[in-house]
């Protein structure tokens, strides 16, 4: 990227075009987002100066992205069951702002995601309700929400997941125990 627009009428011609092909700042994103995103990249105070290696600019800047690598996502951004996304902080305002992250179709998508993962929780619970659990079924269910959170998930919408599963499992104990020790041959 070269160019940076900040949130007033700041821009700078002189930033970030050396980090073009920095692998650690190649991102796969939507064409819509992607678009939106163009060169906006605010920062709260001062820039680095030109030239700075990546990681070094990711903890000098206050940068009002989130950058779904460097940051953790959940900190600042909430979701609701409908697919809406809100902020906690003003960096999750300004990423939602500027990538436009309340778009129908997203929306939809989100929400289209969370039925499919209350359907796979009520699975869950019919599954370890019963007297003769199946472990194969429980471990299924439970090796695909662990991929949820890895850093190298490639399931779509993997925030809002991750946020529903966190959730529902603190109100399952017992649940949230098995799967955490990962003992998915165990059985009570």
């Amino acid at each position: 990227m070269s160019n940076a627009r900040g949130l007033e009428k700041d821009f700078s011609r002189e930033h970030y075009w050396w980090l073009t092909y920095e692998w650690e700042n190649l991102y796969l994103s939507c064409s819509n987002c992607n678009r939106y995103k163009s060169s906006w990249f605010p920062v709260e105070g001062k820039r680095a100066k030109p030239l700075t290696p990546l990681k070094e600019i990711q903890f000098e800047e206050k940068a009002l992205l989130v950058d779904p690598c460097f940051d953790r996502p959940e900190e600042h951004l909430v979701y609701d069951d409908k697919g809406n996304v809100d902020f906690l902080t003003a960096k999750g305002k300004t990423t939602i702002g500027i990538l436009k992250l309340n778009r129908a179709d997203l929306i939809f998508a989100r929400h289209e995601t969370v039925k499919l993962l209350f359907q796979s929780f009520e699975d869950m619970l019919k599954l370890w309700n019963k007297k003769r659990k199946s472990k194969n079924k429980i471990k299924a269910i439970a090796l695909k929400w662990e991929d949820l959170f890895t850093s190298f998930s490639s399931e779509p919408y993997v925030a809002i997941q991750r946020q529903f599963i966190s959730k529902w499992l603190n109100s399952h104990s017992d649940l949230q125990t098995y799967l955490a020790n990962k003992d998915y041959e165990y059985e009570k």
